[in-house]
């Protein structure tokens, strides 16, 4: 999960221009962290760059991806889990004297 040289400078680029600290603990630890969830969307397409700008199509990718994992391992917790009501509710008519 190592970046390359352009891709180290992009980011920092970007953070920097967002006025973020590139050499506090918390940016390096949200990278890091980023890092790992958009790894298995590395080497899916190429980010298009221009000038100082990266559109990460990766990113985008991921958070397309990810809610849909979310979705689904819900719907089968649903399913796998999930009974109807047992209770029933009978009614009767009182016969008045």
């Amino acid at each position: 999960m190592t970046l390359d040289r352009d891709q180290i400078d992009r980011r920092k680029r970007v953070v920097v221009q967002i006025g973020a600290n590139t050499g506090s603990f918390f940016t390096t630890l949200v990278y890091q962290l980023s890092d790992l969830f958009l790894w298995p969307f590395r080497n899916i397409v190429a980010n298009p760059a221009f000038q100082n700008h990266v559109l990460e199509i990766t990113s985008i990718i991921a958070m397309i991806v990810y809610p849909l994992i979310g979705w689904a391992i819900v719907r089968l917790v649903w399913v796998l889990f999930y009974r109807a009501p047992s209770s029933e509710v009978t009614t009767y008519d009182r016969e008045t004297h």
